[in-house]
Parts: C-alpha cells; structure tokens; sequence
C-alpha cells in the first residue's frame, strides 16, 4: 500500500479557529477518522468556545474516531481521562516568547 493510499480524503471544514479533515485511514482496515486542526490564538475563553464547537461538531457525526493536533505555537495544558480529552479550567495557557 502506498503511502496516498494509506489515508483517503472525504471533506475538509473550516471553522473559526479550527478547521476538520474528514477521511478513511485504510491501515488495519477501513476507519473513518477525523482530524481537526485547532489554531485558536485568543483568551482562554474564546479557547474555551472553540472547544465547545469542536465538541458540537462531534455530536454532529457518526464519525467516531477523532484527532485532534493544535498549532506549535502555543501550550494548552490538558488532561486525558479514559479516553476523554478536556481543558484543564484552572491553568491559562501560555505562549513561549
């Protein structure tokens, strides 16, 4: 299998702050997955908005296979439990300088 045939793209979505690549990742078998771009640069509270839409956008689909990557230019502190991804409230994310 080729490498342009590990990976068939379906849809790209553009949102404020985000954007979503919907596709068929052929390794193991055939599994939709989507992969979002978070590249949200405001305050923690419009973070937090872009989370909920990403999180809305996954209700909306029958795609359950999920990643999400964010842009190397910032830290967003997160927690994973059991396979949940949440923003931790109680620390602001921070850019290095």
């Amino acid at each position: 299998m080729s490498k342009k045939e590990c990976f068939l793209f379906d849809e790209f979505q553009e949102w404020m702050g985000f954007t979503i690549i919907e596709g068929v990742w052929n390794i193991g078998g055939q599994n939709p997955i989507a992969v979002v771009n978070m590249y949200c640069f405001g305050s923690l509270s419009e973070k937090r908005v872009v989370w909920k839409e990403i999180s809305e956008a996954r209700k909306n689909t029958t795609i359950k296979t999920w990643c999400v990557v964010m842009t190397f230019l910032q830290q967003v502190h997160c927690v994973v439990r059991s396979n949940n991804l949440s923003l931790r409230k109680d620390i602001e994310p921070t850019r290095n300088t």
